[in-house]
Formats: C-alpha cells, structure tokens, sequence
C-alpha cells in the first residue's frame, strides 16, 4: 500500500533516482517511466507555497528535474475571473450575499476587488495555495514533471462545486464531507471515482492489479489517457484525482484487493467520528473482474465492519446499454442472499463446484438481466475462451458506463438526503426513451426468457438465481 500524501518541505528529496544501474537506453525510457510509477515510487509532489523556503525549494527542484509549465499565476486568476463571471454578486459585494454557498475569495487572499489592479491579484497569488508537480515521462536521464498551480483546499472545492450551485442539500455536501470511498476495479470503477469527488467526497482507497489499455478509449473518461498506456489503472486514477483536487487523500493499491491485504483495504485509515456518528459512509464501489475481489470486500463488510460504521456496498454492471444494480447495506444478505441456495452465503460453494464465471454472472442475478444480443453472443460461443470466441471479455459501451456513473451520484444524493437504497434493478436505456422499439421487443419476449431459462439452467442447474 501507499499513502499517497504529496505535500512536502523539501522537494528534492522526493525524486526517484532514475540513474541507478547500468546506463538506459533511450527507446527504454518509457518502460523506466512506468516501472516507476506502477509501483508507487513516482507520484506528484507538492509544497505549499507560503511556507518560509517554498520558493528555495521549488527553484532547487526545478534545476533538479524537466519542467513544463501548466497552470500558473494567470491561470489561477482566470478561474477567479470566470468564477466572479459565474456569480456576480460575489464580486459585487465580496461574496457576503453567498456566504453559505462561496467564501470570500478575495478577502483570503486581501485583496479589495473594486480598488486593487491585476497586478496586485497577481502578487497575492504568488504565495497563496500550492504547487503539485506531476510526473509526465523521462528524458534523458531526467524525470519530467508538469507543474500545476493550485488554490488552498478551501477555494479548490469551492470550484469543484460550483456548477452545482445550491442542488445539493447541507445534509448531502455533510455526507460528502465526511465520508470515504473505496473503489475496487478501475475501469467503471474509475468513473464512480470521479463521480465521487465531485460530489465532495475526497477520501480514497484505489484498488486495482491492472494496467490502461487500449480499448478503454472507447469507453472512459477521466479513467483514460492515451500517453499512460501500460500504467496501473489504481496508480493512473489516483493521479487523475489529485489533478482535480491535489488535497485529496488517497490509500493506494496496485496489487488489488488480495488476501494478504484485504484487510488494510476495508479499514481505511480516516473512519471519522463524523462517519461513525452516521453524518459521513463508508462506501464500497466494487468492480472487480476476479471472483475472490468481490467476494472478500463483503466478508469484511457483513462480518468484520458490520454496524461500526454506517456503509454501503454498490456494484454497477455496465453491459450493452443498460446497468445492472446490486446495492448492500448492513440489512441485507451478501450477495442479495442469491448464493445461499448453492451452499454458503459468500459463494465458495457454487464457485468450487461450478466455477469462477458462474460466481461473477451470480453476483448480477445471472443470466436474467443480460440483454438479447449477448445472450446470443454469450450462447453461441463467441465471447470468452472457446474455440469459437472472438473476443475474450463481454463488450461494454462508453453509454452503460456514463449510465452507470449517473446512477451512482443518484445513490450519494438520496443516501445523503436520508433515503436508503439497497436492493437489485436493471435500468435499460431503451426501455425509457424508446417505447415503440420496446413494444415490438415484447413480441420475442418469450423466446428471450426461454433462452435465459436456458443457459441459466446450464450454468447453476436451475432456471433462475434471483426468485
């Protein structure tokens, strides 16, 4: 595990020593670059910039180390800028009309918005907030960081929120506020991160053994970057988060959940008395592709954890298009109480006995909720590892996934309202925006329920997992 803490005193003490051992050959440089940062030795670093030697420090490191710039001075204040554009009444009045909703930005930083010059913002930003340096790649010998200048934690969430102006309840920004996501597997699992912070929660645990590859262009966002191919996917979002908010605190885990860890992982460093009082949650976002990384998360969850904290457990399936919802709750049985019926409430049973693809397809009600063309994708052998496949996963789309991302900030603003969702549903895009298509679909139902039924029955030796 890392503790991704990236604010220091001394910078130059951070830089991995990229010279050790024999001389590397140019066209290597990428895979030292990667070697690097997968295994967490190469993360941003940060100073804050009114600490007494910041700018020694910075002026050392940057002699020390590439250095292309990012956001600097004029960029912070062009945020202000389009902020104040946002919401007049800020600058009119020095935000005393927005006191609930935006601090006075310009009093922090003393600055008179009607009466002080550009010039004067300008200075005042040169020691307020921080500057994080983000690696980017290795030239030469020398590592390469983007330097990317921030606000204090405060103004940063303010920006993070303000598109959202006043949608969002005091009770929900409190949740936010208070509580701790933890997200294992990071492909949709990267989307529920992001979806996350922007709703305010900036305490993170990212769990995932696997690396950015190609296919995920066609279906990521922030979980994506062309240039970071070959990296960890929990190393790569961490550093896609701390871009968006810097302060953010973040226990990392390339490896994944795995059992030597699990626990480390389900026993975050920060359970907050806000959290355990029942303001903040602990929230599982798992999205894992291996059978014992859904099954341990709730082991720990319902019989370690179980009402020390108030926490929930969400699984989002984005397949084809729509999203298939499994959300746990201390209240409610592993798994929705499906695996019971095979032997054991957490699925070693049926896993021993029918393997490990039957486990994952349980997790989601089975075969009942696989749309039609997979199903006959799935029954004819080409999808998986038969001699007739032609691609070795199920497919999924960039409009299952963006659905799945929705629902999840649905479920953070009804929980964070005092509403509870737990439970199983499967949210087809077709079914609400185009009725007429559903309505001849009706006319096959049957024969799809009978296929279902099918391959239900040959998969766990009954017709159907869910009732």
């Amino acid at each position: 595990m890392a503790k991704v803490d990236i604010f220091r005193e001394e910078l130059t003490e951070q830089i991995p020593d990229s010279e050790s051992g024999p001389p590397i050959a140019e066209t290597d440089t990428k895979k030292l670059f990667l070697k690097m940062f997968n295994s967490g030795g190469l993360l941003p670093i940060g100073i804050k910039v009114d600490t007494p030697r910041a700018q020694q420090e910075m002026a050392k490191f940057e002699k020390t180390v590439m250095v292309l710039d990012g956001k600097n001075e004029e960029g912070m204040l062009e945020a202000l800028r389009s902020l104040y554009k946002r919401f007049p009444k800020l600058a009119e009045e020095l935000g005393l009309q927005c006191s609930n909703d935006l601090i006075n930005i310009a009093q922090e930083l003393g600055i008179n918005v009607k009466q002080d010059a550009e010039e004067d913002w300008l200075q005042a930003l040169k020691s307020h907030g921080s500057a994080v340096y983000f690696p980017t790649g290795v030239i030469g010998e020398k590592i390469v960081f983007e330097k990317m200048r921030y606000f204090s934690p405060e103004i940063e969430r303010v920006i993070l929120h303000a598109s959202e102006w006043r949608l969002a309840s005091e009770s929900e920004r409190a949740m936010a506020d208070n509580s701790h996501l933890i997200s294992i597997g990071l492909s949709v699992g990267s989307e529920l991160a992001h979806a996350a912070l922007l709703k305010g929660i900036t305490s993170f645990t990212l769990a995932d053994p696997g690396i950015l590859h190609a296919d995920l262009k066609g279906r990521l966002g922030l979980g994506y970057d062309e240039r970071w191919l070959g990296a960890n996917k929990a190393a790569f979002v961490a550093l896609q988060i701390l871009r968006l908010y810097p302060y953010a605190i973040i226990d990392l885990f390339p490896d994944g959940i795995i059992p030597s860890n699990v626990s480390q992982v389900m026993n975050p460093h920060n359970l907050t008395a806000e959290m355990i009082s029942g303001e903040g949650r602990l929230l599982v976002a798992e999205e894992a592709d291996a059978w014992d990384a859904k099954k341990s998360p709730r082991e720990q969850l319902h019989t370690v954890i179980k009402d020390i904290v108030p926490w929930l457990l969400v699984t989002l399936g984005d397949v084809e298009n729509r999203v298939v919802g499994v959300v746990e709750d201390v209240s409610t049985l592993p798994f929705q109480g499906w695996m019971e019926q095979f032997g054991d409430p957490f699925g070693d049973q049926l896993v021993q006995n029918k393997g490990e693809l039957a486990g994952l397809l349980a997790v989601v009600g089975g075969f009942e909720s696989i749309p039609l063309r997979l199903l006959q994708l799935l029954a004819d052998g080409e999808i998986g590892g038969g001699p007739n496949a032609e691609i070795s996963r199920v497919p999924q789309s960039r409009e299952a996934t963006l659905l799945a991302s929705a629902i999840f900030l649905g479920i953070l603003r009804i929980v964070g309202n005092g509403g509870e969702v737990n439970g199983f549903f499967n949210l087809d895009v077709d079914a609400t925006i185009d009725a007429h298509r559903m309505n001849d679909a009706a006319k096959n139902r049957q024969a799809i329920k009978t296929l279902r039924k099918k391959m239900n029955q040959e998969v766990f030796g009954k017709p159907s997992i869910t009732g």
